[in-house]
């Protein structure tokens, strides 16, 4: 078993995502022609959630494929909000989506093996799938 090592740069990158969460619901549910319960309301909002909660456990668990696959599909995901919503909340999530690729790579290269970056691609793969479905079907 690895050492347990906290990345306090997934950390701070998950409450900023949080904190975007917040003000994105905030935002939206302040406009007179958009719902908070819009189905691509709610999808951007789980998204970001689930990157938030992805890097907060990605930054406390011990170096390994599990933290490798939690940092990557966190930073991906990010980094597909960052550049859908460059003109409204993704100039917020930059500063998140680089702490949070930062330590994907430092998990990645801490890890033993030659398959760490094989499944930090393959996670962060899956990540922009998902995004991708769902930003059409939403």
């Amino acid at each position: 078993m690895s050492p347990r090592r906290i990345s306090f740069g997934a950390l701070l990158a998950a409450a900023l995502t949080a904190v975007v969460d917040v003000l994105y619901l905030l935002l939206i549910s302040g406009q007179e022609d958009s719902a908070a319960t819009d189905g691509r309301v709610l999808f951007v909002a789980g998204c970001l959630a689930g990157a938030a909660v992805f890097a907060a456990i990605g930054a406390m668990i011990p170096d390994g494929a599990l933290r490798v696959v939690l940092l990557a599909a966190a930073g991906c995901t990010l980094v597909a909000w960052t550049f859908l919503g460059m003109f409204s909340i993704g100039i917020l999530l930059l500063i998140p989506t680089i702490l949070v690729v930062r330590a994907a790579v430092q998990a990645a290269d801490a890890m033993t093996g030659e398959f760490s970056y094989g499944v930090a691609a393959a996670a962060g793969f899956a990540a922009l799938a998902f995004v991708a479905i769902g930003v059409a079907n939403t």
